[in-house]
């Protein structure tokens, strides 16, 4: 309680303790209620102020690491497309952008394979809303075959030259998906034009790059490029006698599974 008069505070009391003035209790407790709403809408006022200058850290951060990576995959994407051999001394270094190119290669692949087999191949006939089985069976058995490839590479270098860490084979294997991922765009794109014929053919020339020319390059350039326990030749054929002997079991099993439509687009079989 405050008095009037001379401005004194008391807790109780009908009378001021100090200059003996009596005290209004409801006027009082009106100017506390004023006071206490005063300084409840000044923090409020504070509040939301503070709130609006600052800004939305945590969005802002993830766009600027979305935009760092699209960066540093630009300027990755365009060195190694001058020179992809640059990359056999520093591989374990491009793992990460080898997943990244090896992720995009599976995507526009399935998404290839959907358009050029929607118009060419029975099983695409079943049902309208096929895009999504498709278009999933697809990305597994293909992120499964590079799983296989790679892994070939990484046991015919192991045994037959100079020891590597699977992420240094991820990377180099990533690079050269470079020059393919291009290919397999103009098929998508001749796929969307209905150009069948040269989608077909860049097509199996993509499937030929992913798993023969390439893996038999990458372990030729490391064994000659090592102490190899075995000629580059033998090196070549060792690869090839190990990729036809894993893919074919790998095959049987997805047409047990009911992948063999895909692997029909892919001309396997």
């Amino acid at each position: 309680m405050q008095c009037e008069k001379c401005g004194f505070e008391q807790e109780a009391g009908k009378f001021c303790g100090k200059c003996g003035e009596p005290l209004d209790a409801s006027h009082t407790e009106q100017t506390n209620e004023t006071n206490t709403v005063e300084q409840s809408t000044a923090s409020i006022e504070e509040v939301s102020s503070t709130v609006e200058q600052t800004p939305n850290t945590g969005q802002n951060d993830t766009l600027e690491k979305v935009k760092e990576t699209a960066t540093a995959y630009g300027t990755y994407f365009l060195h190694y497309l001058k020179q992809p051999s640059l990359v056999f001394s520093k591989g374990k270094t491009e793992f990460k952008n080898g997943i990244i190119n090896n992720v995009l290669l599976v995507i526009l692949l399935s998404l290839t394979i959907y358009f050029i087999g929607k118009d060419m191949f029975y099983y695409f006939s079943y049902s309208e809303s096929v895009f999504l089985p498709v278009f999933g069976k697809s990305l597994i058995f293909l992120v499964a075959l590079l799983a296989i490839i790679m892994g070939l590479i990484f046991i015919t270098i192991k045994f037959f030259g100079k020891e590597h860490h699977f992420k240094e084979i991820v990377g180099i294997y990533g690079v050269h998906m470079i020059p393919v991922n291009i290919v397999i765009v103009v098929t998508l794109i001749l796929s969307l034009l209905s150009a069948y014929g040269s989608s077909v053919f860049l097509l199996s020339l993509t499937m030929t790059l992913i798993t023969v020319i390439m893996p038999l390059h990458i372990v030729s350039k490391q064994l000659t490029k090592d102490t190899a326990k075995v000629d580059p030749l033998y090196g070549y054929l060792l690869y090839l006698v190990f990729f036809g002997v894993v893919v074919f079991i790998f095959s049987t099993i997805l047409i047990d599974t009911g992948f063999g439509e895909i692997i029909r687009v892919f001309g396997l079989f």
